[in-house]
């Protein structure tokens, strides 16, 4: 299994978060989906399958098209509560063949004893220990399972921070950068840019930079 690398970000990483040095106490598998096909995933040349692996595969591609399906569902009850008439706007997107779909997978480890916290602090290691760090979506929509375990927590708009109690019967659903549209009394907020140029500007900050303010118009 390769590492997560700058230029595929797909693979197993851990504590590095990105490429502009932030770092988290998580690790993680990032997973590519293909964003119409439901048949089994690709064995890489010269890899016998397995058993394990072929009830692997078959169990991801099942679990990946359930969730797709409700996804698709959320997304057109979305666009008909915004109003629009094509309520398959968003879901043409997530189906179509260059979809940038992908499934994460991420592990919290135990936090390390106050004591060793401290002992970073004093020798230059910074503040609290965070799992993956204040950060923004920047698809359509992220769909989180959050098993039995606690954790996420959102800002307000006056920047407090909340906790959200786990859930292992629910999804929660984040509204990404991709689907601010507009700003007060209807006008556009941003600029037309495309999602490469979005990508490009997101690579070159970190986590918690608005990465949409490159693109908001002045208008």
């Amino acid at each position: 299994m390769s590492a997560a690398t700058p230029g595929s970000p797909f693979g197993y990483a851990s504590k590095r978060i990105g490429n502009n040095g932030d770092l988290g106490w998580v690790e993680y598998l990032l997973l590519g989906v293909s964003a119409a096909t439901s048949g089994p995933l690709s064995v890489p040349e010269g890899v016998v399958p397995s058993a394990s692996l072929c009830s692997f595969r078959d169990l991801l591609n099942e679990y990946t098209v359930a969730v797709r399906r409700m996804t698709c569902q959320a997304l057109e009850l979305m666009a008909e509560g915004l109003g629009m008439d094509d309520r398959d706007a968003f879901t043409r997107l997530v189906l179509h063949k260059e979809s940038d779909s992908m499934l994460r997978v991420n592990h919290y480890p135990p936090r390390p004893e106050l004591k060793l916290l401290q002992q970073q602090q004093q020798h230059g290691g910074g503040g609290r220990v965070t799992g993956f760090g204040e950060h923004t979506d920047p698809q359509i929509i992220s769909v989180l399972r959050s098993n039995a375990t606690s954790g996420l927590e959102i800002a307000l708009r006056d920047g407090a921070w909340v906790s959200v109690p786990p859930d292992q019967t629910s999804f929660f659903v984040n509204v990404g950068d991709a689907l601010q549209l507009v700003g007060e009394g209807g006008r556009s907020r941003y600029r037309e840019f495309t999602w490469r140029e979005y990508k490009a500007s997101a690579y070159r900050t970190k986590l918690a930079a608005n990465r949409l303010c490159h693109f908001e118009t002045t208008s």
